[in-house]
């Protein structure tokens, strides 16, 4: 019998999110094998391993894989990303009555982790901090096309656009979505987003600890809003692993879970022919890759299957009895992802020169 474990992945995938009529055109995940089976029982706690330490709890910015694993545990953005590539609803749902006009719907009943209702004041906040010139976060470059965002009523927020925004419903379905909660980041000033800090979020999974060098700690949320997602795994420490040494001897002892390798492996073979790791290979059916899309070291007491979001080609993997399936999902293009060695003062600048020549060579194919 096989002990299983299910996390909620929300939000990280939702970067490549498109519209229902695309997606029906051009499935993003045609030819991706999805044969990971859901997680049917608890487990006290894993250590999922990232290629370097958690920067930032901040969404405006996150930018990186650390971020992108704490961020989809912790938060949740306006409109998600299903498994086809289209966008569904998220703590929102969205209209358009006219080509320049967005008005989003606040879901009932949903809270912040203090218990406190989400309010249309949240989300004008969360948008207005990504915007802001003075915070400087990554994603500014998203809201170019807006004219307003205003709170209409208690449950509803419409934007306004200086011309038609094809791109935007997508970009809030990611970080750029990412609503907080108004009172408790205005009291945290500076600190928000740190340490000092923390965050306040409505996702499935609480902030409990964050300690740097040691790692960023999450622990199942018991009042989540949504009663059909039941996450199993009670607690996951995300740690920064940058050596591959470390990385290779915590898989091999279970001090270490898993991960999805940001760059090349060199002890891949090693690795491959340990009996406490399996290595799952990217790529789609049939045609399999030589670089690791996944690997699980040796399991935390007692025979289970693991599901774990990631933001790197697979947003799924399931351990049993040291066995891994990994179930890819597409990401957004123009973002690199940061690695160990990457100069972290330049990633928001990366991503946002990034952003803006993607959205800039999809607006002239579209016309």
């Amino acid at each position: 019998m096989a002990v299983a474990v299910a996390v909620a992945c929300a939000l990280v995938a939702s970067a490549c999110g498109r519209t229902a009529s695309v997606a029906a055109r051009t499935s993003p995940v045609r030819g991706l094998v999805v044969d990971t089976r859901a997680g049917t029982r608890r487990v006290t706690s894993v250590v999922w391993a990232t290629n370097r330490d958690v920067i930032s709890l901040d969404p405006i910015f996150a930018l990186g894989y650390p971020e992108f694993t704490a961020e989809s545990l912790m938060c949740e953005s306006l409109l998600r990303q299903a498994p086809d590539g289209s966008l569904e609803p998220g703590l929102a749902t969205v209209s358009s009555p006219s080509p320049t006009t967005m008005v989003f719907t606040l879901r009932p009943g949903v809270r912040f982790w203090d218990g406190h209702p989400v309010t249309s004041a949240d989300v004008v906040y969360s948008l207005d901090r990504q915007i802001s010139p003075a915070l400087g976060g990554s994603y500014g470059w998203v809201f170019d096309r807006v004219a307003s965002i205003t709170a209409t009523s208690q449950d509803q927020v419409t934007i306004k656009l200086n011309e038609p925004d094809y791109w935007l419903e997508n970009e809030l379905s990611s970080s750029a979505g990412v609503v907080i909660e108004k009172s408790f980041a205005e009291k945290q000033g500076k600190n928000y987003g740190t340490p000092a800090g923390g965050i306040m979020c409505t996702g499935a999974y609480m902030l409990k600890s964050w300690t740097p060098g040691v790692g960023v700690v999450a622990v199942r949320n018991p009042h989540y809003w949504n009663p059909s997602v039941h996450p199993l795994v009670g607690q996951i420490t995300i740690k920064g692993v940058s050596s591959i040494a470390a990385l290779t001897a915590g898989l091999e002892t279970g001090a270490i879970q898993g991960d999805y390798p940001a760059s090349q492996v060199s002890t891949l073979e090693q690795l491959e022919h340990s009996s406490a790791v399996r290595v799952y290979p990217q790529g789609r059916a049939g045609q399999p890759g030589r670089a690791p899309g996944a690997v699980a070291g040796a399991e935390p007491p007692g025979d289970h299957r693991l599901r774990v979001p990631g933001c790197r080609a697979a947003t799924a993997v399931a351990v049993q009895r040291g066995h891994v399936r990994l179930r890819p999902v597409r990401v957004r293009p123009g973002l690199r992802q940061l690695t160990g060695t990457d100069p972290e003062h330049r990633a928001g600048q990366e991503a946002g020169q990034a952003g803006r020549r993607h959205r800039e060579d999809a607006h002239h194919r579209h016309h």
